[in-house]
């Protein structure tokens, strides 16, 4: 996988970026602020797997929510000791009180979980127009549309999944290829030679591309091709000769 050329071009497989303030950033601040005020202790295979998933999400930021899972698995015990040192000895005894105590924490944590599972089920998450969710435009999308050949944006693919509609491309990319993706992304960035060559090959019903993306800005000017909806996510472009 580490060998595609194309995860140049996929920003999940980019190095993480700190020109910017980002949430990432900041839960690593603070992981070093408890771990630094209060010096911790780390068993050192603990701490080796650590810094190997901190060095993969450094790599690339597809691996931040598994350093997030790994390191709360491996810091909340040593820094739950290092802050909390009378109660991590009262703990080691085997007090009935720090039993009682902590039989009623689990019992706690337990309710959270289960509430905010009931909360999920009844106020599911709602998926609305954002970028890389093309929601209102595949609300105006006409059904006789629906089953002919898209040219999509690489973001818009799992929307388009979940509509039922087949993408020209999604999120799978290890899945398409070099030369696939590649030829995708040469399109994308005005390549009208590539862009015409895809369409002779798979002759396309319809795109649904950003609005100001290069090839939805020469798709208004194509005499081919004409916009039948436009929003701040999506436009939406249909070839003359579908019916």
């Amino acid at each position: 996988m580490n060998g595609l050329k194309l995860l140049a071009h996929l920003g999940e497989w980019q190095p993480a970026d700190f020109s910017t303030f980002t949430a990432s950033e900041a839960a690593l601040l603070a992981t070093l602020f408890f771990v630094l005020a209060n010096p911790v202790r780390i068993p050192p295979v603990r701490l080796l797997l650590l810094l190997g998933v901190l060095h993969l999400a450094l790599q690339h930021t597809r691996q931040e929510i598994v350093l997030v899972v790994v390191g709360v698995l491996i810091l909340a015990e040593p820094i739950g000791k290092a802050w909390t040192p009378a109660a991590a000895a009262i703990a080691a005894r085997g007090s009935p009180t720090a039993r009682r105590d902590t039989f009623r924490a689990g019992l706690a944590v337990l309710a959270i979980a289960l509430a905010l599972v009931a909360y999920r089920i009844a106020v599911p998450v709602a998926r609305t127009n954002s970028p890389g969710v093309p929601a209102a435009a595949l609300r105006h999308l006409p059904p006789s549309l629906r089953t002919q050949r898209v040219f999509n944006e690489y973001s818009f693919g799992g929307s388009l999944i979940l509509a039922g509609i087949r993408p020209y491309i999604d999120g799978r990319s290890d899945m398409y290829g070099d030369p696939f993706t590649l030829d995708y992304v040469e399109i994308v960035g005005g390549n009208a030679a590539r862009w015409q060559a895809a369409n002779v090959k798979w002759h396309f019903g319809w795109t649904i591309l950003p609005p100001r993306s290069v090839l939805a800005k020469r798709l208004d000017h194509d005499p081919a091709w004409r916009r039948i909806y436009a929003d701040d996510v999506a436009a939406i472009h249909v070839a003359r000769s579908t019916r």
